[in-house]
C-alpha cells in the first residue's frame, strides 16, 4: 500500500497528517454534508469512499507515484495467486461487520446510522492513538527484530504508553457519555 511505503521511509508526520485529514473529511465532513441533503444511510457509505480517495489521491500525490494499469495477465496471475487471501478477508469483513448487517436488516437505516456513529465514537479513543503507535513501531520495530530482548521492552513501553492516552480518554467518555452522543449525533 501507499502507506507502507511512507512508513517505511520513516514518514510518519506525513502519514499521521494524511489520515487525519482524509479521517476529516472522509467521516466528518462528507456523511455530514450527505445527511444534510437527506442522503440517509447512504451519506456513510459515502464517507468511506471518499475516505479512501483521499487517502489514495494524498499518498499519490506525497509519493509523486503515477496510477499505472497493470495488463490483464498480471491482474489474472495476481487473483490466482492470492485466491484464498482474498477468500479469507472476505469472511474476516463478513464476521466482522456482521453486527452491521443484522442491524440494518431488523432495526432500519436509522439505527444502522446510530450504531455506526455510536460503535466509531467507542473505538476512536484507542484506534487513532493506536494507528499513530503502531503505524511509528512497525518501522522501528523492524530496525530492531533480531534483538528480542529490546523488542519486548519496545512492545511493552508501546502498550504502556497507549494506555497513559488511552485511559484517560476513556473515562471523560464513559462519564460523559450522553453529553458526547448529543454532541457528535
Amino acid at each position: 500500500s501507499h502507506q507502507a511505503l511512507f512508513e517505511k521511509a520513516l514518514r510518519f508526520k506525513e502519514t499521521s497528517r494524511f489520515s487525519l485529514i482524509a479521517y476529516w473529511i472522509g467521516y466528518f465532513f462528507t456523511p455530514l454534508f450527505f445527511s444534510i441533503l437527506h442522503f440517509g444511510y447512504k451519506s456513510l457509505l459515502i464517507g468511506i469512499l471518499v475516505n479512501e480517495i483521499t487517502l489514495l489521491v494524498l499518498y499519490l500525490k506525497g509519493y509523486k507515484l503515477k496510477i499505472f494499469i497493470p495488463r490483464r495477465e498480471i491482474i489474472r496471475e495476481i487473483l490466482l495467486d492470492s485466491k484464498n487471501l482474498i477468500i479469507n478477508s472476505f469472511f474476516n469483513q463478513l464476521a466482522t461487520n456482521g453486527d452491521y448487517l443484522v442491524v440494518s436488516i431488523f432495526l432500519g437505516p436509522k439505527a444502522l446510522g446510530y450504531y455506526t456513529q455510536g460503535y466509531k465514537i467507542m473505538k476512536m479513543p484507542t484506534t487513532i492513538i493506536g494507528n499513530i503507535i503502531n503505524n511509528m513501531s512497525f518501522a522501528s520495530f523492524s530496525k530492531i527484530n533480531s534483538d528480542n530482548e529490546k523488542l519486548s521492552k519496545a512492545f511493552l513501553y508501546l502498550s504502556f504508553i497507549l494506555a497513559i492516552f488511552s485511559f484517560p480518554i476513556c473515562l471523560v467518555s464513559f462519564f460523559y457519555s450522553k453529553e458526547i452522543v448529543i454532541l457528535l449525533l
